[in-house]
């Protein structure tokens, strides 16, 4: 999530809670609730990141990859190329 998000996310929430009834607890759980959540996607990405990382440095995952994107460029251009 882009911080971007966190606002409009953020700027929604009037919609769904009626701010005057809502206490300082509410919103430490509110701010609690949204920190472990937005983490949680930010480790989500932190780990694919890593987790490609190990598998681009791999030459045989990446020859196969390299492979696996020729053939659908080729498939793409052929596919063009004879539908006129």
């Amino acid at each position: 999530m882009t911080p971007g998000n966190i606002v409009a996310l953020l700027g929604t929430m009037p919609a769904f809670l009626a701010l005057s009834r809502v206490s300082l607890a509410d919103t430490a759980i509110l701010m609690s609730t949204a920190t472990v959540v937005v983490g949680g996607v930010k480790l989500g990405y932190a780990y694919a990141a890593e987790r490609a990382t190990s598998f681009f440095e791999n030459a045989t995952a990446r020859r196969r990859l390299n492979m696996a994107a020729g053939t659908v460029m080729l498939g793409t251009g052929v596919y063009v190329l004879l539908r006129g």
